[in-house]
């Protein structure tokens, strides 16, 4: 099957890729903070970070954002794959389906490990703890081509019936 993808297809996978090698890291990030929101009493305060309304919205918005980007990515990937199945090359709004749910993946992803760092405080900064290498990790990912925010304006030129101006979809 993959022998017979056009190299647009295989850039536009490499963003299906960088959403897949990401999920562990970002699931540990967000794992590793609820680890820390049991013990961590913050200076100003006398009580643990679960204990924060604040924390506790920002631990559930954070679920959301990994289960619905997870979600979307799967469906995308399923009707992908069962045109691939059959043999038929990808049409361009699948294609372009393919970029935005693994650029949408990694974006979410982003958010989720930049909302457990913040949330962490000087905690994540040190390279003994997770936060640090993970935070680096995921917004190296988002530099890169496969998963720019200039992505969203392909996608969208697509969308709305527009010529696409890049030979990544």
């Amino acid at each position: 099957m993959l022998e017979r993808m056009s190299s647009t297809q295989s850039d536009t996978g490499d963003c299906i890729v960088r959403a897949r090698e990401l999920a562990p890291l970002i699931s540990a990030a967000l794992d590793a903070f609820i680890a820390l929101a049991a013990t961590k009493v913050p200076k100003t305060k006398t009580f643990v970070l679960r204990d924060n309304a604040v924390v506790q919205s920002q631990v559930a918005l954070a679920e959301a954002k990994l289960a619905s980007a997870r979600a979307y990515l799967l469906q995308v990937l399923e009707e992908t794959w069962a045109t691939a199945v059959r043999g038929e090359a990808l049409a361009l709004s699948q294609r372009a389906a393919l970029k935005l749910a693994g650029t949408y993946a990694v974006h979410q992803g982003k958010d989720v490990v930049d909302t457990v760092y913040h949330a962490a405080g000087a905690t994540a900064i040190f390279e003994s703890n997770p936060f640090e290498r993970r935070f680096r990790d995921v917004h190296t990912v988002i530099q890169q081509v496969q998963a720019q925010f200039a992505n969203f304006e392909m996608v969208g030129q697509v969308l709305l019936g527009l010529p696409s101006q890049s030979k990544l979809i």
